[in-house]
């Protein structure tokens, strides 16, 4: 079994190739003769792109934006609100969204502001679990 990616994506673009050209070669055999991964060949012929291509769903932030969200939850925290997880997913996404500048952008995901939450509406200023 080839270990390299491009190679493994080589085999499934000529599986698929064979398989246009012969339309009564079933997946099976064609995965079979070029040793490609059958499940993949199906996906590709679907028109799903290979996961190492299609970016992540939670975006992380740099050290810039990552600290203009530590300051935005330290004012909240100075004015007596603390932050919640909406107030912090909000910000983030906000942040995300003025440096792409592109709507559809995947957006940060309410799992990764808990833990931040959680420290700063207790007061733990010594404590950031970055997103």
């Amino acid at each position: 079994m080839p270990s390299n990616t491009t190679e493994i994506e080589a085999r499934i673009d000529a599986a698929s190739a064979a398989m246009d050209a012969n339309p009564s070669l079933k997946a099976s055999v064609a995965a079979r003769q070029f040793s490609a991964p059958y499940q993949s060949l199906l996906r590709r012929r679907a028109g799903i792109p290979p996961s190492n291509s299609r970016g992540g769903h939670n975006k992380k932030l740099n050290s810039v934006q990552d600290s203009a969200l530590r300051d935005y939850i330290f004012m909240l925290y100075s004015c007596g609100t603390p932050a919640n997880t909406e107030e912090v997913l909000l910000a983030a996404n906000r942040l995300l969204y003025y440096s792409t500048g592109d709507p559809d952008n995947p957006e940060i995901k309410a799992t990764i502001c808990k833990a931040p939450c959680f420290a700063y509406s207790r007061g733990y200023r010594g404590l950031f679990y970055g997103l």
